[in-house]
């Protein structure tokens, strides 16, 4: 439905064009049409099947009601065309008809009314895509009058009350009057030329054949007829002067005719002129020779050279191989592993990018496995702080560069690296070094979650705790013995632990700004 200005002629339809006529005399919902209106006015009443309907509602959830006869009733009773379920529908809340050529839409004296794209309205001619909303149901109008509808209805051949005249096609020619002047020139013009182009072609094949056969005849000996002897005629005295040699015929010479001003040598008097069967065969030689000479050459084959085999590309192999080797190796094969690695390196098929990315894989786990296995020489020979010490390195550059994974080799240390960690934090705590006792616990309780680790690092932080909140009750009493234990409190944790931070906090400030 469109909205428009436009001061058009309001004809004789009573019904309200929204186009025509805009919003500002529309009735309110629930009041009846207008009283211009001509309710008498007969409506166009048809009933046709779903398949043949061009005017369909389209509701939001995508189901689509063909409009199949007129008026088409719409309301939540069960004798409506169209029964809707949902709030703010009355019984019979509105309908549809046909009316002048357009499809009109009518309130029913509905108790909510109907809105048509947001206004409401008691009569309105309906436009495609139009929105009709009758309480919380809004439906969408297609009236067939896009461009698809209109093509399905001319290949469907529909006739009847909602037949569409199909539009001429684009292109097609009117031949009422006979063919078009413009098109019989152009093809007369199309004819000329050709029969031109065919004419010259053969006037050169004519005169080239023609050149070809005068150098030939030129090329070719022809016998001088002889000389005939002064005949003597019975009572004459005269004798018949013999007949003068004829000028010999143009010689062609490249492009040039030069003529021969020289009179031909006469033959003995023996002489014979041979037979016109003799006298042709070197003419035919010389034909030949000439075709054969002015003919093309035949082509010569053309050897192809064997296309080189292309290079096969193992990237993508590659690639895979470190995903697999890494694999290998958290499940404890980094022998297999690294086999697995060396059937890319210093592959030619390999780009460079790929192999330097499969060489530093190779080099990180082996690098792994030989600390690994060192560890384990070292233990076996009793040297246990080597071996812990190469271990804690090995635990700690696997976790780097597996991203926190722990292979095989790292859960078969772990309770034994857990046990040395516990074992030196109980042996700082003794010698009272609280700081280092509490890292020691802590890495025991993040390799192995050490119970015993964790009930000691809980005594400490017991301890501090109630250190700091009894200096908290002192701190306005006894100040100085306030600051004794919040210094306490400093020395059972080490930095970065929360009462470390806050008792160093209030020491701090006692110390910037006094008692």
């Amino acid at each position: 439905m469109n909205q428009n200005s436009d001061n058009f002629i309001v004809e004789s339809t009573p019904v309200l064009d929204l186009k025509k006529q805009g919003f500002e005399n529309h009735s309110e919902p629930g009041m009846g049409p207008a009283q211009s209106w001509d309710a008498d006015r007969t409506e166009v009443y048809a009933d046709i099947e779903d398949s043949d309907a061009i005017a369909t509602l389209v509701a939001e959830t995508g189901e689509s009601y063909p409009i199949t006869t007129f008026p088409f009733v719409i309301g939540r009773g069960s004798e409506c065309d169209l029964v809707l379920q949902g709030k703010g529908v009355s019984r019979k809340h509105a309908e549809i008809v046909f009316q002048s050529g357009r499809f009109v839409v009518n309130d029913m004296e509905s108790l909510n009314g109907i809105k048509v794209n947001g206004y409401k309205v008691a009569r309105v001619i309906l436009e495609e895509n139009d929105s009709i909303k009758m309480g919380e149901v809004a439906l969408t109008f297609h009236s067939g009058e896009s461009g698809a509808t209109d093509d399905q209805a001319e290949n469907t051949g529909k006739s009847g009350l909602f037949a569409k005249r199909s539009a001429p096609l684009k292109g097609a020619e009117d031949d009422t009057f006979g063919p078009n002047p413009v098109k019989k020139i152009a093809t007369s013009m199309i004819i000329v030329l050709a029969v031109g182009i065919f004419a010259y072609t053969g006037f050169l094949y004519l005169q080239r054949s023609g050149q070809q056969g005068l150098v030939v005849q030129e090329r070719t000996p022809t016998a001088t007829p002889p000389t005939a002897a002064p005949v003597t005629q019975p009572g004459r005295t005269d004798t018949v002067a013999p007949a003068k040699p004829a000028r010999s015929e143009p010689v062609l010479e490249g492009e040039s005719m030069v003529a021969s001003s020289s009179p031909a040598a006469p033959p003995p008097a023996s002489s014979i002129a041979p037979p016109p069967s003799l006298s042709m065969v070197p003419k035919k030689v010389e034909t030949a020779a000439a075709q054969a000479s002015d003919s093309p050459a035949p082509p010569q084959p053309v050897v192809s050279k064997p296309k080189p085999k292309p290079t096969p590309n193992l990237n993508s192999q590659a690639a895979t191989a470190q995903t697999t080797a890494q694999s290998l190796y958290i499940q404890g094969k980094a022998p297999q592993a690294l086999d697995e690695l060396k059937k890319y390196i210093g592959n030619a098929a390999v780009s460079r990018s790929y192999q330097d990315r499969v060489k530093t894989t190779y080099r990180d786990i082996d690098a792994l496995f030989s600390q690994y296995t060192d560890a384990q020489k070292a233990y076996a020979t009793g040297d246990k702080d080597r071996a812990f010490s190469v271990w804690t390195d090995f635990m700690s550059r696997e976790s780097q560069l597996l991203d926190g994974q722990k292979s095989v080799y790292s859960r078969s240390i772990a309770t034994k690296v857990m046990d040395e960690y516990v074992e030196r934090g109980n042996q700082a705590s003794s010698d009272g070094d609280n700081h280092s006792a509490y890292n020691y616990w802590s890495k025991a309780v993040e390799i192995g979650d050490s119970v015993s680790a964790k009930i000691a690092l809980d005594n400490l932080n017991n301890k501090a705790r109630q250190l700091y909140r009894q200096a908290l009750r002192l701190e306005y009493v006894n100040t100085n013995k306030a600051k004794a234990m919040w210094s306490e409190v400093t020395q059972l944790l080490p930095p970065g632990t929360e009462y470390h931070t806050k008792a160093s906090a209030k020491l701090a400030w006692y110390e910037k700004w006094g008692s």
